[in-house]
């Protein structure tokens, strides 16, 4: 048998009548049944009567008896219930009223229902497993409606991969007044159905729908936003692998002129939209009432969003209302292949926002407006009805489009991001004061805008964006950048962002032309058929077409420092082809500011810099060992943190004094001396004469051993390896350093002799930034270093403490190889180097014993003056693939420099010493510290 049911509601979800004089809607739902149960039978009725509790207690129920498929359930006045596991049944099933609210939770196992109204709580589906089934043919109601928000505040949540499914539809908030919300997230959260969805119904009903975390919601019927008059509906789509798809979907469906209803669809984050049929923005009806606005990325006045993507098997199309497809994203390469058609009595807007949208579809039959606020829009296909670029927006392509206005603080750049091209207006182009035309060039042609009507030019501005790579601009050139059917006025004024290009535009029938002079330009010797100079405000070319010009300097001019004349001379020597060229012309785009800063970092300063870094290292490997030597020797005053390993007897507290002295019985003769040290240092040359700062680093070891010979002299051999690093500008250099060392010392009645040679290899690499040029380039290069140094000194023993007044001499030599860089036009061919210098310090050291706690502690320290000699300019000589060779100097050693040592000796064991140390250097310019931590064992 088939029963055939209706059911006649008002807006207010009231039976048939009128309540508080509230406008009345009939809303008609026919289900047909395959059921042998007759129209006459009502469903019994299960009503949940506790406060909170488990579905499947029996008692929980009125009468003791559970939903089935015979008994609605009711789920009202504040009621709370949970099914954790199971299979639910029930008739039909309704979660809260008007007169209260209910609960539902349903976190496992399944529930088959028939009709279900959550109209006034809250029903949760969650987790992997659980399965809500409105499929099931048992059922007496088999079309199994879904209503969120009816007479009241209805939400339903399904997450963490649950499953609805249902033969029938969804209509959230379907009154006056009604408020529903349907939240879908989760991987694997799925709600699918088969009949229509509509959201927000009734003066004030508001209906939102969220699908996230890759959850799924699925009709094979219509998918309406904003579905009656004086409805809100809000879908909003979010996240890679979250999915919305129907057949027809329509976002703004129904409204009237007193009543109006809105609908908004956001896609965001990767997330995807599919209509099987056709995306209508409001419905193509006599409803002309209709606000219906989609979404890319982020709703207008909210912050730009990563962009979603739409499938629409039959494009997009805006019906009798006020409909709206905005572009609010964040990408920097958005395709939007649609065609876009509209009805001739509604109201079509495309507005771009934020983003790079292109448009690559024919939509030459689009007839409304297209607004271009923000971002960039692209239009690559054919794109009709009227548009205009104002704000900050870009309106450009390789398309057509229908008249354009570019107003203030719009944009027009015809061609493609990167390249030349040709943008058609199909009527007529307008620029107003303070818009801007942005033109690329590019061998013998420039973007370009071919007007099929009038351009008018009210003013605006002529902007050079970029040069072509293979032209030389050292003979003027000209390109035709505007060309119409006809033409009048003139644009304000032609600028470019170059401290060395002068640019103009001048006009020639119905045609823009732009000329393009390098600043300085014409003013050399003329040629056979050309005048004789150039000169002068209005000087010429300086040459005819056989002429040949002594070209003066581009690039110099604007240098500030010997640094940057040395790179601007170099730049202005380049050849006219190939990469060479290619450099040229990224310089001829650079303002001032930006060309000078491009300057220091084209210079390959670093390894002018990086040569003081190797010589700090040498430097360091001489103290180290020359401390070695002071410790090793009796009675001597040892440096911080160094001495030797290996003695045969070790220091005695001398009991008589007022506290006890540690006394130095001196070196076992008889016995060899192993030692190690740690190396580590960091320091800062101040920048002169326009040069950069340079910051240095270096950390390792050095390892030795020696043995006494003589009964005076001490042999020794040491082995090393440290890391050092330079930074300078937007440059930066490290260097693996391997040394190896030779060391001999004596003492006799208080003098002191003590020398050393040493000789370090040094692998090393460079990175340079340019960010103007968009290129990191890198060099690698070997170098070593030869370092030896001598010192004589004399110890006064004070008996508790000793003084030692001391002159040394230290020479080191560093040698870099030549080698090429990689990594763009900016790179550099670096001829090897060779720098010398010779320091000579005088000074004074003291050291003074005493008890610390129990523990015997050596207090030393130590005063001197450093001088230069030789090679304290860095300095480095490159050119580039093309050119003149150009000298760089880096940052300088100081002539003058103050040494200050400090450091403490604990002796915890017999064997073991713990030291600390700290040494400095300081001048005007450098100034160069470390800090050492040393464990000495003897045996």
């Amino acid at each position: 048998m088939s029963v055939r049911k209706y059911r006649v509601e008002s807006a207010s979800g009231a039976s048939r009548g009128t309540a508080g004089g509230k406008r009345q809607r009939v809303l008609a739902s026919v289900f047909l049944a395959s059921s042998v149960l007759s129209a006459a039978t009502p469903l019994k009725a299960s009503e949940w009567v506790v406060g909170d509790g488990d579905w499947f207690t029996a008692c929980n129920w009125s009468d003791c008896m559970l939903p089935s498929v015979q008994a609605s359930a009711y789920i009202r006045n504040g009621g709370k219930v949970t099914i954790a596991s199971g299979d639910a049944v029930a008739g039909t099933l309704q979660v809260g009223d008007s007169g209260g609210s209910g609960t539902l939770t349903f976190s496992g196992g399944s529930l088959n229902s028939g009709n279900a109204a959550i109209e006034n709580g809250v029903m949760t589906v969650t987790g992997r497993g659980t399965e809500w089934d409105l499929t099931n043919p048992r059922m007496p109601v088999i079309k199994g409606q879904i209503d969120i928000g009816k007479h009241g505040t209805g939400v339903l949540v399904v997450s963490g991969g649950a499953k609805v499914l249902n033969v029938g539809g969804v209509t959230i908030a379907p009154g006056e007044g009604d408020s529903g919300t349907l939240t879908l997230t989760g991987i694997g959260t799925t709600l699918a159905v088969e009949g229509t969805v509509n959201i927000g119904g009734g003066i004030g009903g508001a209906g939102t729908v969220t699908i996230s975390e890759r959850a799924s919601f699925s009709t094979a019927s219509s998918f309406n936003v904003g579905t009656f008059d004086g409805g809100t509906g809000t879908v909003v789509v979010t996240g890679n692998g979250s999915s919305l798809t129907a057949a027809r979907l329509t976002v703004g469906y129904r409204g009237s002129d007193d009543e109006r209803s809105s609908g908004s669809l956001t896609i965001s984050d990767g997330a995807v939209v599919n209509a099987t049929e056709v995306l209508q923005i409001t419905r193509s009806t006599k409803y002309s009432g209709t606000t219906g606005t989609v979404n890319i990325g982020a709703a207008e006045g909210e912050a730009a969003a990563a962009a979603g993507t739409i499938n629409s098997a039959n494009g997009i199309f805006f019906g009798d209302g006020e409909g709206i497809l905005a572009f609010n994203h964040t990408e920097s390469n958005y395709d939007f292949s649609h065609v876009m058609t509209n009805s001739e009595t509604g109201t079509a807007t495309i507005r771009q926002l934020a983003g790079v949208t292109t448009l690559s579809g024919d939509s030459s039959a689009f007839t409304g407006s297209t607004e271009v606020t923000g971002g960039t829009l692209l239009v690559n296909g054919a794109l009709g009805g009227t548009l205009s670029a104002s704000g900050s927006g870009v309106l450009g392509g390789v398309g057509t489009i229908g008249s354009a206005t570019i107003a203030s603080g719009g944009a027009l750049a015809p061609g493609l991001r990167n390249a030349i091209g040709t943008l058609t207006v199909n009527g007529d182009l307008t620029f107003e004061s303070g818009s801007s035309y942005a033109v690329d060039l590019t061998g013998a042609a420039s973007d370009l805008v071919s007007v099929s009507g009038k351009a008018t030019l009210n003013g605006g501005t002529v902007r050079v964006r970029s040069l072509d790579d293979s032209t030389s601009y050292q003979q003027s050139q000209t390109y035709t950048i505007l060309s119409a059917g006809s033409l009048d006025g003139s644009f304000e004024e032609t600028l470019s962002t170059s401290a060395f290009l002068d640019v103009a535009t001048t006009y020639e029938g119905n045609d823009a032309r732009l000329t393009v002079t390098l600043i300085g330009e014409g003013e050399g010797e003329g040629g056979d058929d050309g005048g004789s100079d150039g000169g002068g405000d209005n000087g010429g070319d300086g040459g005819g077409d056989d002429g040949g010009a002594d070209y003066p300097g581009v690039f110099t001019p604007i240098a500030e420092t010997k640094n940057q004349y040395a790179v601007a001379q170099a730049l202005d020597s380049l050849d006219q082809s190939g990469d060479s060229l290619a450099l040229y012309n990224s310089m001829l785009m650079l303002g001032v500011d930006e060309a000078l800063e491009t300057y220091e970092q084209l210079s390959g300063v670093v390894y002018a810099s990086g040569q003081s870094a190797l010589m700090q290292n040498a430097l360091t490997v001489n103290a180290v060992i020359n401390n070695h030597l002071r410790g090793a020797a009796p009675g001597s005053v040892a440096p911080p943190s160094t001495d030797a390993l290996g003695y045969a007897e070790e220091p005695q507290a001398d009991p008589t004094g007022d506290f006890p002295v540690v006394a130095e019985d001196g070196f076992d003769e008889g016995r060899f001396a192993v030692w190690g040290s740690g190396l580590g240092t960091w320091g800062k040359i101040d920048g002169t004469d326009g040069s950069s700062d340079a910051d240095l680093k270096s950390g390792g070891f050095l390892l030795g051993a020696d043995m006494l010979a003589n009964d005076m002299w001490r042999f020794g051999v040491a082995a090393g390896y440290t890391r050092s690093s330079f930074d300078i500008d937007q440059s930066s250099g490290e260097s693996d350093d391997y040394i190896l060392a030779a060391y001999a010392g004596m003492e006799l009645n208080g003098f002191a002799v003590r020398s050393g040679l040493g000789y370090t290899w040094h692998n090393a690499k460079a990175t340079r930034g340019v960010p103007a040029l968009d290129q990191t380039l890198t060099g690698e290069y070997d170098a070593d270093s030869f370092n030896a140094f001598g010192e004589l000194a004399y110890n006064f023993d004070l008996g508790p403490a000793a003084v030692e007044p001391f002159a040394n001499l230290s020479f080191v030599q560093v040698k870099t190889d030549g080698f090429t860089e990689t990594g763009g036009t900016g790179a550099l061919t670096v001829d090897g180097q060779t720098m010398n210098a010779t320091f000579t310090t005088i000074g004074l050291r003291a050291a003074t014993d005493f008890d610390f706690g129990g523990v015997a502690t050596s207090a030393r320290g130590a005063l001197g003056w450093m001088h230069a000699f030789g090679d304290v300019d860095t300095e480095t000589t490159a050119r580039f693939a093309t050119g003149n060779d150009f000298t760089v100097f880096g940052t300088p050693l100081d002539r003058n420099t103050a040494i200050i040592e400090a450091g403490l000796d604990f002796q915890v064991t017999e064997s073991a010493t713990i030291g600390i140390g700290y040494a400095g250097q300081f001048g005007e310019n450098a100034r160069d510290q470390g800090l050492n931590a040393d464990l000495r064992v003897r045996f």
